[in-house]
């Protein structure tokens, strides 16, 4: 029977107690799951699904965009930087352990009578002076926003990268379709010529100097061919398996950027502002760093240490009260004035950040206006190219010129035409690049 107080407080005392459970790494587990992966896997489907993808068995690009980071390498690890520090947000919310403290002692010579017992049972308690409690807490809620704005500031990057990729392939389509045109067209000019030759009407320098430039439209044409394998690569990479049909993105412009530069760029930098995860997560550091300086002001403060309890003192029944004051901090100052220069450092990041930002999106926009432009000179040249191939044309009907005359002419717009559709493929990834430092997503991405 008197076992059981003991077996009790026992109990009481474990019930707080923790046990550590061994949780080994298995390393084979992520190469498996990266040879099975598959973009019909369903929980990447419904993953997709909770985005708002689009109804439907159509992949297009900004369902690949979102795939790209569902299936990132960092995403696992980022989400549980995230669960980690909210963890630690609420266990910094603890308070004070509660202690008992117990004393006892037995006369063994000199007594007078009285009981030769003493025992003593006091609590303990301790008051966090200065707010420290609070400023615990305040610190990790500022990490878990960081936390937060880091792994939103890495799938912006995986989105935007993705669809950067997409958005060059679509217009490598064209490009491609151009010198599938300037190949038939210059075949057909190289027989007419070659014919010219053997009749001796041109000389062998003219035909060499013709069999030169065509060379170096086939080199073009393989330069497209290897850059179009390496986005392919680029894409599949991301993605981790092969590329799947999708319904290709739009060609994005950059024609409405015509209008006066200075209210375009404040413009476009307040966009850049509000939306850009960049400066979220350089302003959720900054709050962690006033987190640090607020602790380590609270930390100056001492906590008082006090142990009420009971005594019974020989036969005599005593209220007992302890206190206690630890010494003050040696070089607080010191610390709080260290952790007043990290502050000052992470407000220098957003300063910096919102320069950069600034920096990033006048340039965007400058190389988004320049290749609008060049593209509009081209269009204009090519336009003139196809109405003076159609007067040779007419020309060549009349009688009054040989059919290779025309074909010069449909050479020469076929060519002004290929370097319009390679203007395109600059504008469109100028376009993209902008938005990306924009940080927005345009308005058509969810409807294509």
């Amino acid at each position: 029977m008197r076992a059981r107080p003991v077996v009790a407080l026992a109990l009481l005392l474990s019930a707080a107690c923790a046990r550590y459970t061994p949780q080994p790494v298995d390393v084979d587990a992520a190469p498996a799951a990266y040879r099975a992966r598959t973009l019909d896997d369903p929980a990447l489907r419904a993953a997709l699904d909770s985005l708002g993808a689009p109804v439907g068995g159509f992949w297009n690009a900004w369902m690949l965009a979102q795939a790209a980071w569902l299936l990132a390498p960092e995403r696992g690890r980022m989400e549980a930087e995230v669960r980690a520090a909210e963890a630690e947000a609420v266990a910094q919310g603890a308070r004070p352990a509660l202690g008992v403290n117990a004393a006892s002692e037995i006369d063994f010579s000199g007594q007078d009578g009285s009981t030769p017992f003493a025992l003593g049972l006091s609590g303990l308690f301790r008051l966090e002076l200065g707010g420290k409690r609070g400023a615990r807490i305040g610190r990790a809620e500022a990490a878990v926003l960081a936390a937060r704005a880091r792994l939103e500031e890495a799938r912006a990057e995986r989105v935007h990268g993705l669809r950067r990729l997409l958005i060059e392939q679509r217009a490598l389509a064209a490009l491609a379709r151009s010198d599938d045109s300037l190949g038939v067209v210059g075949a057909r000019v190289e027989q007419a010529l070659e014919r010219r030759y053997q009749q001796g009407a041109i000389g062998g320098t003219e035909l060499a100097r013709f069999r030169g430039d065509r060379q170096a439209d086939w080199a073009l044409a393989a330069a497209r061919r290897r850059r179009d394998a390496e986005l392919v690569a680029a894409i599949s990479g991301r993605l981790g398996t092969a590329v799947p049909s999708f319904v290709p993105p739009p060609l994005p412009a950059c024609d409405e950027l015509w209008s006066p530069l200075p209210a375009l760029l404040d413009s476009l930098g307040r966009v850049a502002l509000t939306h850009r995860v960049t400066l979220a997560r350089v302003l959720a550091e900054y709050q962690e760093a006033e987190g640090d300086v607020r602790l380590a002001a609270a930390e100056t403060w001492p906590d008082i240490e006090l142990g009420p309890g009971l005594l019974f003192d020989h036969g005599v029944g005593k209220w007992t009260i302890g206190f206690g004051l630890p010494s003050l901090p040696r070089g607080a100052g010191a610390v709080v004035r260290a952790a007043e220069a990290r502050r000052a450092v992470a407000s220098a990041r957003v300063a910096e950040a919102q320069l950069a930002v600034l920096g990033e999106v006048r340039e965007a926009a400058l190389r988004c206006s320049a290749a609008a432009a060049f593209s509009r000179a081209l269009m204009e040249q090519n336009g003139a190219a196809y109405d003076r191939f159609l007067r040779a044309r007419a020309t060549v009907e009349r009688g009054e010129a040989e059919p290779v005359l025309a074909d010069f002419a449909m050479l020469e717009a076929a060519r002004l035409t290929r370097q319009y559709d390679e203007a395109r493929v600059e504008e469109a990834v100028a376009r993209a690049d902008l938005e990306r430092v924009l940080g927005v997503w345009p308005r058509e991405g969810r409807e294509q």
